[in-house]
């Protein structure tokens, strides 16, 4: 993120991944020339989400570096940096061997290894039977890591196990966007982005590929889905957070030094996303535990309405209405905060924060952070979980390459500056969610002991009308306040609370302890340890929405 991300307030890019596949040699490329503005047009337009391009590329001759050439050329006249992720089979001097480059070719090759933003060299066996299925691993992730597949394919059948025909059959089945730009023959490119066409589309690459049908292919049984919900849902999640309100720029820099400390102008790449996420997550917390506890005084109110209407002989109507305005309220409530994600959006926007706050600290490192915090083993929904690690990686990928600190200035940073403040926020939070959970716990059990001493009263006609309310009222209480302490988990909090502080108090002390070669590996463990954390509240809350109790 450069300094123009200051004059958005912390928004964050939406990033289209091309993964490129197609020949060494190509008849023709014409249909190249509108390519990334094609790609550009897969989204909505919208004011709040700048949209940028990169490209996912084995880097082979021929048609992964016309596409890499093309979508840079186009990022660079429109003022927009472009981003290369490269995957390989193996490693890149294997590779390049295997490939059998000119000089020229190995000389252009490394050029663009060292523009990359990403590299992944797969573990693949050089020996010859089964070095078709290295190049089917290596397409395989780079249909995974790409948003559309663009191949550049003659239409013929397939040469082999990770060619250009396979990989193409592969992320048709699969329901991923492809565009097919034909290299012979065939005039006009063909895709399946159009609503209700993936199959066509698949029975026809697949025809001409000569290839059978998979077992799991999810077209099988007849059904077409639109290819692009999964792009569309994420950018969507993104704008969300892209186009909410906040307080002025300075507002959000100071809520960045208040967190992490004091901070140098390079440092915006983070500082502003990151208060970004902070704030909104403040804001949909609070309107969530607002909405709960809103929530359950109705309820209660409308029990107390119809315990005052039946212990009365002739009850007004006023307390009827009383329960109907209740019960109305509550149920709007509850609608606003399905229907505006609250819950949904407090727990993501906490989630990248904390991504972004271990962002700032540990880029100092020169780890790849991005594998350490990704979300496979976070328990969300598959569009949060997309556009949370997209979001994530765009602002540790816009981190400046700067020099390193020296060991003892990193071992301070990391100690001082990152833990512990962790181990101080942990430290409070403990004591403060025990107290609320044991508050919470001691008016529940007070209002099942209630109910059951004034059910003992009004089985011995004592004060009947008052029993008779209170027996009404008292067991809707406890209900409501158990959701309350089910959903705020204060107890499950302080618990988590407790055990990271002790986790880390020992990684401080490794830190500290460590020597200059263990101190990296040292650093990634901690981030390794927060990002799990993280990760595992985050799992433990997602369900806890206010339908959970129903």
């Amino acid at each position: 993120m450069d300094r123009a991300n200051e004059g958005n307030s912390g928004r964050i890019p939406f990033r289209i991944r091309i993964g490129v596949t197609g020949h060494r040699h190509l008849a023709s490329s014409s249909a190249l020339a509108d390519l990334t503005t094609r790609v550009l047009k897969l989204r909505p337009p919208t004011p709040s989400t700048d949209v940028r391009v990169g490209v996912v590329s084995a880097l082979a001759e021929g048609a992964d570096r016309v596409v890499t050439d093309q979508v840079f050329d186009h990022a660079a006249r429109h003022g927009q940096e472009a981003r290369l992720e490269v995957v390989l089979p193996f490693d890149r001097d294997l590779y390049a061997r295997l490939q059998e480059f000119s000089n020229q070719a190995k000389t252009n090759f490394e050029w663009w290894l060292d523009r990359a933003s990403s590299l992944t060299e797969l573990s693949g066996d050089p020996d010859p039977e089964r070095i078709d299925r290295a190049y089917e691993a290596a397409s395989h992730h780079l249909v995974a890591r790409s948003d559309v597949l663009v191949a550049l394919w003659d239409g013929q059948p397939s040469r082999g196990k990770g060619g250009t025909a396979d990989t193409l059959v592969f992320a048709a089945q699969i329901g991923k966007p492809c565009i097919w730009l034909p290299t012979y023959g065939i005039a006009e490119p063909r895709d399946n982005l159009e609503r209700g066409s993936a199959g066509e589309f698949l029975e026809d690459v697949r025809r001409r590929a000569e290839l059978p049908p998979s077992k799991d292919e999810p077209f099988q049984q007849g059904i077409e889905e639109d290819v692009l919900e999964t792009l569309r849902g994420a950018f969507a999640e993104l704008d969300e957070f892209n186009n909410a309100r906040l307080p002025p720029v300075a507002d959000l820099w100071r809520r960045a030094k208040e967190e992490l400390g004091e901070l140098q102008k390079s440092d915006d790449w983070v500082a502003l996303p990151f208060a970004r996420a902070a704030m909104l997550a403040d804001r949909f917390q609070k309107r969530f535990m607002f909405a709960t506890l809103l929530i359950a005084l109705l309820a209660i109110t409308a029990a107390s309405a119809l315990a005052a209407s039946v212990s009365q002989e002739r009850p007004p109507h006023a307390w009827a209405w009383a329960e109907v305005v209740a019960l109305s309220v509550l149920f709007v409530l509850f609608l606003y905060v399905h229907r505006r994600g609250v819950h949904r959006r407090w727990l993501s926007y906490r989630l990248l924060s904390e991504r972004f706050r271990t962002a700032f600290f540990i880029a100092p490192v020169g780890i790849d952070f991005r594998r350490t915090a990704g979300l496979e083993t976070v328990f969300v929904e598959r569009r949060a979980a997309d556009w949370l690690q997209r979001a994530f990686e765009e602002v540790w990928e816009a981190r400046p390459r700067t020099a390193q600190l020296d060991r003892e200035q990193l071992r301070r940073h990391l100690v001082d500056r990152w833990i512990d403040g962790q181990i101080k926020y942990h430290e409070k939070a403990f004591p403060r969610h025990k107290l609320r959970g044991s508050i919470f716990t001691s008016l529940i059990l007070l209002c099942f002991f209630g109910t059951v001493l004034f059910a003992a009263l009004h089985a011995t006609d004592a004060v009947e009308r008052v029993s008779i309310l209170l027996t009404i009222i008292l067991p809707v209480a406890a209900a409501a306040l158990g959701v309350v302490l089910t959903v705020r988990q204060h107890r499950a909090l302080a618990d988590r609370y407790r055990r990271m502080y002790a986790d880390l108090i020992a990684v401080r002390r490794a830190l500290l302890t460590a020597d200059d070669v263990a101190l990296e590996k040292t650093a990634q463990e901690a981030a390794r340890l927060i990002a799990e954390e993280n990760g595992d509240w985050l799992g433990a809350m997602w369900f806890l929405d206010l339908e959970s109790p129903g």
